[in-house]
Formats: C-alpha cells, structure tokens, sequence
C-alpha cells in the first residue's frame, strides 16, 4: 500500500517540477525577446561560427610594425617625417599595390617645414599613399575631422576613415564603409586601400548620407581571415636597414601603423583567445583582404531575413503540432540546429549573416508551450484511459485493479486503520454457457449476476468484475464472520438461482471465499490470494459452496506446497515405487496379467497412495517424468518376468489425461519397449473415458498409431463417464475395464447388476474383451464367470504386491490363486 501511494506522490511531484522548469524556460524566453537580450546569443552565435572556420584567403597584405624594435633605434615617438619619407623611398622600387599610413598626420612640423615636403614630395612619388582620417569629438560647440595637413593630403592618392565599431560588449565585428563629419563622404581606410590595389574591381555604395555629427553608412561584417598573427608583419626599422627582401612587398597592399607597447590601441575581436587582442593596423589588414577576395559579410536583407524568419517559425509549429510528446525535446535540438545551419550557411556560403538567436528564443516558447499543451492533453487522455481501463466494458463494474487502487486509497484516508473483508464469487459452469450459446449469452449472464450482487450489498460496499465468471467485494466497515455471513448466505442464495438465457435456463454452482483484513493479512494481494484459495476450498465442499478463509486452510497450502517441493525430488531420491496387481481369468483364477500401481514412499509419511499425489504431479506437470520412469521401469520388470519363464505375461499401465496430450508420447512408449526389448502385445496402456473425450480427433489418431506399434489399448473405469456406444465405436480399443464402483454393488444392487450386464454385452459386440477391477467376494467372481466377464483383479486374489512378491507368486505350482 505504502508504495502505491508514494508512486502516486512522485509522479505528482515529478509532474509539478516538470511544470515549473516550462514555466520558468518561458518566462526567461519572454524576458529575453522583450529586452533584446538575444542579440548577445547572436553575438556568441557567430563568434562560434567565424572562428571555428576562419575564411582562408590569399593574403593581399603586409603590416610595416612601428614595433618596440623600432623604438629602440630610431628613437621616442613621432618621429621626423624624414623617416616616413625614407621609408616611402624604400619601398619605391617594390611594386606594392598600395600604401597605407594607419597614423594620423593632423599637425605640421613648424619648426622644420621641410621635413613636411620632403615626406610630401616621397607621397607624390610613390603615387599609391592612402592616409587616414578619424572622427574628432566636438569641444566647445566647434566640430571637425582630424584630416592630414594639406600639403600631405593633396600628394596622397586618396584618405580613408579609421572609425572602428565597437559592440556593446567591447568586441570589434563590423565597421562602416563610409563616414565622415556630418556627412559621410570618407572611404573606410581599408576600402581605400582596396579600391586603390584592384581599381578594376568595383564595391557598391549606397546614397550619401547626412547627419549633425560624424554620420556612417554600409556596415559590413570585418572578414577576419585565418587566425591573430596570420598577416605578414615586418619591422619598420629593418625595412629602413633593408635587411628585409623587397620583393615581399611586391604586388602587396602595405599598411604602416603602431604596434609597439603603450602607443597602439589594441581591440578585442572574436579570435581574441587568451588575451590575443588585435591592433587596429591588424584589423585594418583584413578588411583588406576581405574586401579584395570578395569575403567581406554582409547583414541577410530584410526580406530574406522574414522569408527565412517565417519558413523557420513554420517549420517549428508544424513539428510541435505532429511530433508526439515524447519527442518535443528532440525535435527542438533539430530545430535550433536547423536555425544555426541556416546561419551557418549563409555565412559560409554567400557571406550573409542571418542573425538565428530571435528563432531560437521563438522555438523554445513555442516548445514550452506545446509541451505544457501536450502534457495537460495526454494527462487528460490518460485519466479518461484509466477511467476506462478501470472498468470492465461487459458489466461496467469496476476492475480487479481498480478495485484494489479503492481499498489502497480507502485505506489511506483510515490510516491503515480500516476493517473490511474481501469476498470472490465464483460461477461455476459458465464456460458451457459460453460453449453452447456463444459470448454474448455469457456477457448477458455476466449482467445478471452483478445486478443480483448489487442488489444483495449495501451502497458503501463495492463490487467489482474480478477475472472471467468470478466476482470481488469489497466489505467496508466489517469485522468478523458473523457480519459477513449474511450477505454471503444471501448472495448465495440469490446467485444460485436459475438464469433465463435464450429460452434456456441454468443453474450455475456458487462458491464463495473471504477473507478479512486486517485478521489474515496486511497486505493487499495477499488478502485477495487468500479469498480465491477459500474459494476453491468452497468448490470441493458437499454442502453450502462458502467458506472463510482460516488457519487450517493457510496449513493446508503450507502443506500442500511442501508436498510439490518433496514430490519434486522422490524420483531422484528412488522413493516412488511400483506395485503390481494380478488379474486373473474369471474362470479358473489364472494370472495373465499385473497392473502396474504407482506409490510414493516418503521418508516421513510413510507409504502414499497414488489419490494422494497423483493429482499434485498433473497439476504440476511432475506426472511427465514419473510416467515416463513408470513405463520404463514396469517395462525392465516385465521382461525380467519373462526372462524367469513368464513368457505369455502382460502388464497394464495407467496413462493420465496430461501424459496422453504430450506431444512425444509415441516416441517414450517406443523408447520403452525398446529399451526393454519387451514385444509391443505384452503392453497395455489404460486410459480414462474424460481423457480420450477432452479431443476425439487428436485421440483417435494417437490411438491409431500406438495400435499400429502393436500395444493394447484399455478403457479404465467404465461406466462412470461418457459410456457411449457411438463414441466407443470410433477408438480402437481392446478391452473395457468395468469401475469398481459397480462390482462392489452386485450384491445388493439390481441397478448395478444391470449396469454390468450391460457393459459387458456391449464390449463384447464390438469385439472387446472385458475385465472387472475391486472384485472382493467369491459371489462377485462367480456372477461375472457365469455372464462371460473374461478377466478380474482386485483383493480377493490378491492385494497390489511388490516386484519380488509378484514373482514368488508367479513361481507357485499352478499360477493360480485360490481363495
């Protein structure tokens, strides 16, 4: 009981908690649309998939690294334009594509103009210089754009912006390809630089824009390409020295900018592992590349956006709608990995990025809910099902465990401190209503009955269909035998009457068994086992079919038990034994023949008769292998027999109803007789009237076969079954033994006499022997002598005897046994 209701907690707890976690998923999704917090996951998202495959291109650019080194020799920042001007004059001869200058040149070297036109006149020369522009906040309502000094400017081949963007969480991802003060009119830095390496190639712009302060326009995703370090870098001081071989710059697009210590602003990007921040000149070098390999990523546009936006939210609903609760999870792992491949696709594909983090969150709503929607409609559908389940559909009365989930929560609202008693109620004989009405007559029956019940019992009492024509009630409030009493006489009373079914009225035997609690048991089944066990006892009772349950019937089972588990091991301990009966003939009393007897010698009980086991070993299957040791064994004896001048003896051996119906029958009975090497006529297999009715066709065809082996066939006790000429007819039988039952009355009974006579004219036109078995009296003998009885046995020539015995007998003078 106790553990039926903590099932009952733990699912509602399980069921509870697993609500909340949905809730509590859904109110953070909410959270997470309405406050925009999803652009972090989409921020995370492409990180994720930007480095875990970086875009391998050909590197277009070099980075000259006003570095430490450099530092060192030439000395504290700035330095002289004289410096930058040799540099330029270096590199005159490379053939780079362009130079880019990522430093600021705002302010003229007053005291030394002509360091300013020299470094000038190297721009003009060169002929390929990009400088850089920076916004300038404004300070005291007066704004501007920090620009290189004229006389720069004018000889450069173009100036490009340096703005980098920088996202809410500090990283640089994009950067706009236009800008300017108050309009944006500027190049990036690296779009300059592209344009001037592949003036072929050309990069779309989008109209001019205006604005009040520094105004941007066509963001672009930074094509970050291979990993931090990956752009070729060189020394600023050891190009100056030459040390560095010119033709590396060949072809290249140079960026010169500060990498040293202390002077370079450094960035934190999405490759940024470990601290590995990037400087702006190393970020300013993939745009580059991005731009000239056609990898720079663009935002999906907003109708492909929506369009892909709508197929995925489909998608989503249609999957929750048809996939089965079980499945919800998964489904939605599938869908999240659809939203991020999508991503993945487009980012890696057509360098889109599609931003997936809005239908994740949107997915996972529609998860919770479906899921809290499913869940709330199966717990729906599964309390119709047990509904339905607890009920059975013939007599709508509740199940067996329906019943017992009752008493458990009857129970619980006692505290375990309920009286009550369990009733079965058996209908005996309904399988031939079945058998000769059908089904629905049966369930008709079924009807009757539980009306008949629910007449007899009062409202707080329970009744429920226990199992096929059985019946179970459950007693509240009831405390011994003598409460009980009257609603089982009056239900057996009732229930016993006759049922009118289709013009056909039967009277079905009643057996009632109870028992009560908690006098016999705590636990529930147990109580419902011990009222099936008092009502089996019921069906073997003479008189009223009720009977209580109590502590003789509880010792009978002990004892019963304990009989299966010894008769489980007498074969192998050698106590089961043969003993032999004599039958003679009816005239001169001549032994022709024994029927083997079986007997079990317990250690503690004594000796067994075979009424007292042999129903235990069928209805435990034990009769098997004792049948087959018995068919072996009397086999081996009669042949020894045979073997001490017996030749013409024959032996008869009972077969049991279980031992006929196994399938390798034949096969033990020719094992038999061959491991004997006994001729199949000097056996005889007697078989009861009930056993060879249970399936005429399957008997007569294993009848047909065990004649054509060449063994004798008997029917045992005849006369106290079907005894029908028109069925005997069709076996192959050789002899008829006439029950005991009618030999022990021939002396007081005209109707036993007539009965005999009777069986014996009948066996005898169909061309069977006869043999009367319990024959005590010489009278008996000599009325079935004188009306052509060929053969008797019983104790008035001898008692069932051992083998030894057997055989002393055998060897007396006349092999006849004379009273």
């Amino acid at each position: 009981m106790n553990l039926t209701v903590d099932n009952q907690q733990s699912k509602s707890s399980i069921t509870w908690r697993n609500n909340k976690l949905r809730v509590a998923i859904f109110l953070l999704g909410v959270l997470v649309l309405f406050t925009n917090e999803f652009s972090k996951l989409d921020t995370l998202i492409y990180d994720w998939l930007l480095t875990s495959k970086p875009h391998a291109v050909e590197q277009n650019t070099v980075i000259i690294a006003i570095d430490d080194k450099s530092l060192a020799k030439i000395g504290r920042w700035p330095w002289s334009r004289d410096v930058h001007a040799t540099l330029l004059n270096t590199l005159e001869t490379s053939k780079a594509k362009a130079i880019g200058f990522d430093i600021l040149f705002t302010e003229p070297d007053n005291a030394h103009p002509i360091r300013d036109r020299n470094f000038a006149t190297a721009i003009a020369k060169n002929n390929s210089v990009i400088l850089a522009v920076a916004p300038l906040a404004p300070q005291n309502t007066i704004a501007s754009e920090l620009l290189p000094i004229p006389i720069l400017s004018d000889k450069s081949a173009g100036l490009g912006h340096v703005d980098l963007e920088l996202d809410a969480d500090g990283f640089v991802r994009s950067i706009y390809l236009f800008a300017g003060w108050k309009e944006s009119k500027w190049p990036s830095f690296s779009l300059a630089l592209a344009q001037l390496a592949k003036p072929e190639k050309t990069f779309e712009t989008t109209t001019l824009t205006l604005g009040n302060h520094w105004t941007r326009r066509q963001p672009i995703l930074i094509p970050y390409t291979n990993n931090p370090g990956s752009i070729p870098t060189y020394s600023y001081i050891d190009v100056l020295d030459k040390t560095i071989n010119i033709n590396n710059f060949k072809n290249k697009v140079v960026i010169v900018g500060i990498t040293a210590a202390g002077l370079s602003e450094r960035f934190t990007t999405p490759f940024s592992s470990n601290h590995q921040n990037m400087t702006g000149v190393e970020i300013n070098s993939h745009i580059v590349n991005g731009l000239i390999n056609d990898k720079f990523i663009l935002k999906a546009d907003p109708w492909l956006n929506y369009s892909l936006k709508f197929v995925i939210i489909l998608l989503s609903l249609l999957c929750t709608y048809f996939v089965a609760n079980l499945w919800l999870i998964p489904s939605l792992v599938v869908q999240v990995l659809v939203s991020i491949s999508a991503s993945a696709l487009l980012l890696f594909g057509f360098n889109l990025w599609f931003e997936p983090a809005l239908m994740i969150v949107a997915q996972i709503l529609i998860y919770c809910l479906t899921s809290f929607i499913h869940t709330k409609n199966t717990h729906k559908k599964i309390a119709v099902l047990e509904r339905h389940i607890g009920y059975d559909p013939v007599t709508l009365l509740p199940t067996q465990p329906q019943l017992k989930k009752n008493i458990i929560k009857a129970l619980r609202q006692s505290n375990g401190m309920l009286n009550f008693a369990v009733v079965v109620i058996n209908l005996g004989k309904f399988k031939d209503v079945n058998e000769l009405l059908g089904f629905k007559a049966g369930d008709h029956l079924l009807n009757i009955a539980s009306t008949r019940i629910n007449t007899c019992i009062d409202q707080k009492h329970e009744c429920a269909r226990y199992n096929g024509p059985e019946f179970a009630i459950f007693f509240k409030d009831i405390e011994n035998k003598e409460q009980l009493s009257i609603y089982c006489d009056a239900l057996h009373d009732l229930l016993g009457k006759p049922y009118q079914i289709q013009n056909e009225k039967f009277v079905l035997p009643i057996s009632i068994g109870a028992s009560f609690y908690p006098e016999h048991t705590k636990k529930i089944d147990e109580l419902f086992d011990a009222s099936i066990t008092a009502m089996q006892k019921a069906k073997k009772q003479n008189d009223r079919g009720i009977c209580y349950y109590d502590q003789e019937i509880k010792l009978n089972i002990i004892e019963h038990n304990k009989l299966v588990n010894d008769l489980t091991m007498a074969l192998e301990r050698d106590e089961i034994e043969i003993y032999y009966q004599p039958q003679v003939t009816a005239e001169h009393s001549k032994i022709i023949g024994v029927e083997a007897l079986v007997r079990w010698n317990h250690p503690e009980r004594g000796l067994i008769q075979p009424d007292d086991f042999i129903p235990v070993a069928e209805s435990t299957g034990l009769i098997i292998p004792i049948g087959n040791w018995i068919l072996e064994t009397a086999c081996l004896h009669l042949k020894s027999w045979h073997n001490a001048g017996h030749q013409n003896l024959r032996i008869a051996i009972n077969l049991s109803a279980v031992q006929f119906s196994s399938p390798d029958l034949l096969e033990k009975v020719s094992h038999a007789l061959n491991n004997a090497q006994l001729p199949a006529k000097y056996l005889e297999l007697e078989l009861t009237e009930s056993c060879l009715m249970k399936d005429m066709n399957n008997a007569v065809d294993v009848l047909t076969k065990l004649k054509g082996m060449g063994v004798n066939l008997s029917i045992d006790d005849f006369g106290t079954g079907y005894s029908s000429l028109s069925y005997l007819k069709q076996f192959p039988i050789d002899r008829i033994k006439i029950d005991r039952l009618f030999i022990s009355e021939l002396d007081t009974s005209i109707d036993a006499k007539e009965i005999t006579l009777a069986i014996i004219s009948m066996a005898h036109s169909l061309k069977m022997s006869v043999i009367a078995e319990g024959v005590e009296t010489e009278e008996q003998q000599n009325f079935l002598n004188l009306n052509n009885c060929e053969e008797l046995q019983g104790f008035y020539f001898s008692k069932p005897i051992t083998q030894s015995n057997l055989l002393q007998l055998l060897n007396s003078a006349t092999h006849s046994i004379q009273k």
